[in-house]
């Protein structure tokens, strides 16, 4: 569209792989899944955070292809999924991702506590075009 930037301003896969490291606790995959899972859920949320928060791909299935390329070499051990794959068990496991990583923002976020900071709480914000909290 000839309103949106032109240029590809996307983080650069190490500074994804920062945001990985700071949102994505290892013990993330140490959480109970279905028996005939095989996708861990650290890296089922990078890819959810790949495809839809990263991505500038049109379709699902574009974007999902980007999502396993990028994981497969952030995260090279993971085992990523189909795009059918990814959305069934985001449906199944979505809720449990989200709370380990709303936890995780509460616990790290005050580690932040000066650099950015509006009356003494950090000073963030999101745009809510690629995400709902």
């Amino acid at each position: 569209m000839s309103h949106q930037d032109s240029t590809d301003r996307r983080t650069s896969f190490s500074n994804l792989e920062a945001v990985f490291e700071f949102l994505l606790p290892a013990e993330l995959d140490d959480s109970r899944r279905h028996g005939n899972a095989t996708i861990g859920c650290r890296t089922l949320a990078a890819m959810a955070l790949v495809c839809w928060g990263w991505s500038s791909r049109r379709t699902l299935s574009q974007k999902m292809t980007e999502a396993s390329e990028v994981v497969a070499s952030l995260m090279p051990d993971a085992q990523t999924a189909s795009r059918q794959g990814v959305c069934q068990a985001l449906r199944r496991c979505g809720q449990q991702i989200q709370n380990v990583i709303w936890e995780r923002l509460q616990q790290e976020l005050p580690r932040l506590k000066g650099y950015w900071t509006t009356a003494g709480r950090p000073t963030f914000a999101i745009d809510g075009t690629k995400f709902t909290a």
